[in-house]
């Protein structure tokens, strides 16, 4: 299988208190999850490989997701924005300018 168009989403994990905190305790590993599901939804989980990551780098923008190739990061993503980021961002071409993490 040859996908051109990629996803990551950091589940990263650190131990509570970290100062850097972690893109699980925001809900990473349900972000994947729901990115899954949404994907199979709109029958398009054949055209996008999804892999869940380690750290992003924006930590304290947890959860993150990484888009390739057009090399969006969004930060902040809850489970409520991932079928807007799919249907907006992934099929329709126009990221989620809200959420995307600023250099």
């Amino acid at each position: 299988m040859s996908t051109r168009n990629r996803v990551f989403v950091c589940v990263q994990n650190r131990p509570l208190g970290h100062p850097l905190g972690s893109c699980q305790s925001r809900g990473g590993g349900l972000v994947y999850q729901i990115f899954l599901e949404e994907l199979r939804r709109q029958e398009v989980s054949t055209d996008y490989q999804l892999t869940s990551t380690g750290c992003l780098g924006p930590c304290s923008s947890g959860a993150t997701v990484f888009t390739h190739p057009d090399g969006t990061l969004y930060g902040g993503v809850t489970l409520a924005d991932v079928p807007e980021i799919v249907l907006s961002h992934l099929l329709g071409g126009t990221p989620v300018a809200r959420l995307i993490v600023q250099d």
